[in-house]
Formats: structure tokens, C-alpha cells, sequence
């Protein structure tokens, strides 16, 4: 397990990957083939695609535990289901903890 992050650190991370998130959802048509990347995070370039490995230690790690949670980790999923939706948590939601 990779060790903790300062919160500024962690909030720079999010922030780079968000801003460019909601940059595409604001000026990117959905009917378009490819979507601009070129402003994507490396990290996060790296982690979603084929460079897996070449990804930062934190990316990996958080990209092997989103993977987990979507394919039914802990809590996640009914023993013997084939949906790949996670089931809701309680508090899983908007302003929940």
C-alpha cells in the first residue's frame, strides 16, 4: 500500500484530471470519433490504458482498487451475480459518509 499523500497533493492530482474531465464534457461533442487528450495527465493516460505498468505507484494502486470495487469488491456485489454495476452502499451517495 503506497503511503499517504499530503491533501494538497492528493487535491492537485483530482483537480488536473477533473478540470480536463469537465473541459471535454463542456466542448466535446458526443457524436465525435476521438476526443482531444493531449491536456489529459499523463498519470492518468498511462493508468487507463496499455502503459499501465509505466504508471506511478499511486495511479496503479488506485486504479487496481477503482477496478476492484467495479467488479464487485467488498460489498460491492452479491455472491454468484454477473452484473459488473456496483450495488449502492448505504451513504454511498452525494453528501453520504
Amino acid at each position: 500500500m503506497p503511503h499517504a499523500v499530503p491533501c494538497d497533493v492528493y487535491v492537485d492530482r483530482l483537480r488536473s484530471m477533473l478540470d480536463v474531465a469537465l473541459g471535454l464534457a463542456l466542448s466535446a461533442g458526443l457524436d465525435e470519433e476521438e476526443l482531444p487528450t493531449a491536456a489529459v495527465p499523463q498519470w492518468f493516460a498511462a493508468v487507463s490504458g496499455p502503459r499501465f505498468a509505466e504508471a506511478p505507484v499511486f495511479a496503479r494502486w488506485g486504479g487496481e482498487r477503482y477496478a476492484t470495487a467495479v467488479r464487485g469488491g467488498p460489498g460491492n456485489s452479491t455472491p454468484g451475480s454477473t452484473s459488473s454495476t456496483p450495488t449502492p452502499r448505504p451513504g454511498a451517495g452525494h453528501g453520504g459518509t
